[in-house]
């Protein structure tokens, strides 16, 4: 298995995708997990694997989550779909879907079927709410299965793993390697 939570760790504050002259578009960083089944002791230009892409048919798009709860209607179709695809990621947004510049700037790490991975959000509104400090930005731990993308643990404490325990807020400012 390959990890990856994408960021640009020269540019930590940084929110927005920089063009030539303007900001174009808030970063897109993800939380990327991809089997490598393409283990081999040689190596010719004949037998290199195709690019892994975000493409539906070789990542599954995990940020919503629908593989939590066994009883939703499109877990049998997001089941067949991420046992297709040579792994999943999950989209770095709020709760409203919004791209606000929350990236990786640590190595993930793997650890009895669980990926752990910090993130950064930038100072904002809401992570001045959520911390008790000076807004320095917020400090994320991500704990999901490797498999799927899933919550592994109870972090909100009412007895069941949801998508709100996907993660946990750890602090203000850059969080800590694991």
């Amino acid at each position: 298995m390959l990890t990856i939570a994408s960021g640009n760790r020269e540019d930590p504050i940084d929110i927005l995708t920089v063009g030539d002259a303007t900001p174009v578009e808030a970063v897109h960083n993800r939380i990327y997990v991809i089997r490598d089944y393409n283990i081999t002791s040689q190596v010719n230009s004949a037998s290199l694997p195709s690019p892994v892409t975000e493409s539906s048919t070789d990542l599954y798009d995990a940020t919503s989550n629908v593989l939590q709860d066994t009883t939703n209607s499109g877990y049998a179709a997001a089941l067949t779909s991420i046992k297709s695809t040579k792994g999943w990621y999950i989209n770095l947004q709020n709760a409203s879907s919004q791209w606000v510049g929350e990236k990786g700037l640590a190595k993930t790490n793997i650890f009895k079927g669980v990926v752990y991975a910090t993130t950064f959000t930038p100072p904002n509104a809401a992570t001045a709410v959520l911390t008790c400090e000076p807004n320095e930005g917020l400090a994320t731990l991500y704990a999901l299965s490797i498999l799927n993308g899933t919550a592994t643990y109870d972090y909100d404490g009412n007895g069941t793993n949801t998508t709100a325990d996907r993660m946990t807020v750890v602090g203000a400012a850059f969080p800590r390697n694991l």
